[in-house]
């Protein structure tokens, strides 16, 4: 069984109609293994479930999609992942190290959304391929040696 770890910008194109939507909706059902290795497990850090429903709710104020897509996404979320992997300490700590970049000891910048790197983190953690449609999270994540895919 191949291991996906799946960030939001790839989650929400299972309910909107953008680019690559119909490449990322083949995670969910595809038996043929031609994209995606068959079986696979799907996973995501907790945060996940409120990044896609932040966007949906705006997608909802714009009347892009239904307020039925909007309540039942959440559970729709949880059906597909079952459960989401805890941001914990050690989690915290890996994004944080591959966020910020320390120039001396009073000075650090950071690099990357610490968001995108629970991402990263956890794919490194559960020597899984990252999946997203961002460039710049998957350059990172392949610079720390995590197999990625880009939609």
């Amino acid at each position: 069984m191949i291991r996906y770890v799946v960030d939001a910008s790839i989650a929400l194109k299972w309910f909107l109609d953008e680019d690559g939507s119909d490449t990322a909706r083949l995670l969910l059902d595809d038996n043929s293994g031609l994209i995606f290795a068959a079986p696979n497990e799907l996973l995501a850090p907790a945060i996940l479930p409120i990044e896609v429903r932040y966007v949906l709710g705006k997608q909802f104020n714009k009347g892009v999609i239904s307020f039925d897509m909007l309540v039942g996404s959440l559970g729709i979320l949880r059906k597909i992942f079952g459960s989401f992997a805890p941001i914990d300490y050690d989690l915290i700590e890996q994004a944080s190290t591959l966020s910020f970049r320390t120039f001396d000891a009073n000075t650090i910048q950071p690099t990357f959304g610490i968001y995108d790197c629970l991402y990263i983190s956890l794919a490194m953690a559960c020597d899984a391929e990252l999946v997203t449609s961002d460039r710049r999270q998957a350059d990172l994540a392949q610079h720390h040696g995590v197999s990625t895919r880009v939609i």
